[in-house]
């Protein structure tokens, strides 16, 4: 139930304020200090409608959201930097960062279950809140004995607390077997409050031997200690603004859980010919820890998890990259709490402090070639994940109401990924293509059904554009984005056709205009869904030599009202549909200061 996010930095309205201020001082040539202090305001206001398809419930949801978020981040970051001599480098830094995010919503949802063609009708208003804040400390110090043998030495401290509050108001009991509301109200004003302090501790020594200028070995002794608290509480306001507070134990959480790592790793590095081989093992060793309801659930275990890197350097310009890697994945506090979170107005959350470690093996091939010759470059990247015992999702839903809890899987989770990119350039002319495949399958549990879900996104590109000195250069291109999206035995697909224009113009003395047009076709296999445009224009002036520069911008020429993001889970598939800012005019003023 986090704060939700903006899409390609466009809402219905964005009001923001951004105050920065760094500095840098050397107090000797051994000693630097520095930092920055970044402070930013913001107001959001977005509004959509979300269309839900739920394939286990073949309920159908429709939503109108209009979301008011207030926003105010500080980052305040020191470092410094003392290195005595050549042989010994140090340093320090501090990161602290707060926030304060508010979110209201006003959401109407018209949904109905599957045969039926009444639709219920619900107003809900969600409220939603958080203070985080975080010290990270880190110190890193580097140590040449010698040529031969050199140490680095790297800890790390995290101190974080989260305080996400929500509310939902709504007209229509929800939960009714597990939360006991007071019916006698003349709404239903859920509200819960949430806690998680993290104490996460990182520290390793490295230390290599370099046998020869084409070989050295790897020493690593590393240790990671995470503390984290988690408590929750749920209850009900009433129409008199009492509390109606709910003892259960299973709508509370009072939870401890520790996680040490210690491990030892080696790595063996060299060169022979085009190759550098670089093999390695790391031995861990793991304690978990979780305390809850008075029942401590503790596991220790040993492995060693093996990595791999080939690089292949034809040339210069060309190389060849492997990366083999296996390792061990944790869950955190939030995964292990046995109480039920409230994590949206339709649909609980409840964890298993039983769950186990997953294993994650992954495979990466990289390609790189730059010709200068024939002013071509080819790039390729193709990536392979499997991961064995993760965690699965179950879920008992009922029309668009959904509690959820988490288990262990023994089907392997996959994923598959490929990109490659070539462009070339001639005299004035520049073309480029690239393609983009993502795959990855994943199995659930809904309604005591074990289903399958598959995701399959294909994003193609070509561009063609000019490349003169002394006259306006164009781009124009064509993007085709298709998504498949599989839940057990429902396929739906979208498509996205957008054509694009570029243009970067500099005339006169001093003048540039850039223009920037895209045109979005989106539709499913059936129907159109929506068509929009955008035309973003820039014009600024600047005379040579001097520190002033003019400028007058306008966003969205054409005035369109909305875009579309498709997504899915294992519960459904689901269309958004954003209303974003009008056309809108900045004029702009610019004094350069250290020109």
């Amino acid at each position: 139930a986090g704060i939700s996010n903006l899409q390609n930095n466009r809402a219905k309205s964005i009001d923001a304020k951004l105050g920065a201020y760094n500095f840098s001082h050397s107090v000797n040539d051994k000693w630097e200090l520095s930092g920055f202090a970044i402070w930013s305001k913001t107001q959001n206001i977005l509004e959509e409608k979300v269309n839900r398809v739920f394939s286990a419930s073949s309920a159908v949801q429709n939503t109108t959201d209009y979301v008011v978020q207030d926003n105010e981040q500080q980052l305040y970051k020191f470092t410094t930097e003392y290195n005595p001599n050549d042989r010994l480098q140090t340093e320090y830094n501090l990161l602290i960062k707060t926030a304060s995010d508010i979110e209201n919503t006003d959401l109407t949802s018209n949904s109905n279950s599957s045969g039926s063609s009444s639709l219920q009708t619900e107003d809900v208003n969600v409220l939603k809140s958080q203070k985080p804040s975080s010290i990270n400390q880190e110190l890193k110090a580097y140590y040449t004995l010698n040529e031969d043998h050199i140490f680095s030495f790297e800890a790390q401290h995290l101190s974080q607390d989260e305080d996400p509050f929500y509310q939902a108001i709504k007209t229509i009991q929800p939960f009714e077997s597990i939360i006991p509301l007071d019916t006698n109200q003349s709404n239903f004003n859920i509200n819960q409050f949430r806690n998680v302090q993290t104490d996460k501790l990182e520290g390793k020594l490295d230390y290599y031997y370099i046998l020869t200028p084409k070989s050295n070995l790897n020493f690593t002794l590393g240790i990671t200690d995470v503390n984290q608290q988690f408590n929750s509480n749920i209850f009900q306001i009433l129409d008199n603004k009492s509390q109606n507070k709910f003892d259960q134990d299973i709508l509370g959480n009072n939870v401890d859980f520790n996680f040490t790592d210690a491990y030892l790793s080696f790595r063996y590095r060299f060169i022979s010919g085009i190759f550098t081989i670089d093999p390695g093992f790391t031995i861990h060793s793991y304690k978990t820890n979780n305390t809850q309801l008075g029942i401590t659930n503790s596991n220790s275990f040993s492995d060693i998890r093996p990595n791999f890197r080939v690089f292949m350097k034809f040339k210069d310009s060309e190389s060849l990259r492997f990366n083999y890697n296996l390792t061990t994945q944790f869950t955190d506090v939030n995964n292990l709490s046995k109480g039920y979170i409230f994590n949206d107005y339709n649909s609980f959350f409840q964890g298993n402090p039983n769950l186990e470690a997953a294993k994650v093996t992954n495979y990466s091939l990289n390609y790189r070639s730059i010709n200068i010759f024939t002013f071509t470059n080819i790039f390729a990247r193709l990536n392979y994940s499997k991961r064995s015992n993760s965690i699965q999702n179950k879920t008992l839903i009922n029309g668009i109401n959904r509690v959820s809890s988490t288990e262990n899987s023994n089907i392997p989770r996959e994923s598959y990924s490929a990109f490659g990119r070539i462009d070339k350039r001639f005299k004035n002319f520049r073309v480029g293509f690239n393609m983009n495949f993502n795959y990855s399958d994943f199995s659930n549990v809904v309604n005591g059904v074990a289903s399958k879900s598959v995701n399959f996104t294909q994003l193609y590109r070509a561009t063609l554009a000019t490349s003169f000195k002394d006259k306006p250069n164009l781009e124009i291109g064509y993007s085709y984005n298709k998504r498949t999206y599989e839940l057990g035995n429902n396929k739906n697909y979208f498509y996205t056709d957008s054509p694009f224009i570029k243009l970067d113009a500099y005339f006169g003395k001093g003048f540039v205009f850039t223009a920037d047009y895209s045109y979005n076709y989106y539709r499913n296999e059936d129907v159109t869904l929506n068509e929009y445009k955008f035309l973003e224009a820039d014009l600024s002036y600047n005379k040579e030599g001097s520190k002033w520069e003019f400028g007058l911008g306008v966003t969205n020429l054409f005035n369109d009202t909305s875009i579309n993001r498709d997504s899915f889970n294992e519960l459904y598939t689901q269309t958004r549909s954003y209303i974003i800012q009008p056309r809108y005019t900045v004029f702009r003023i610019k004094y350069d200061l250290t020109a």
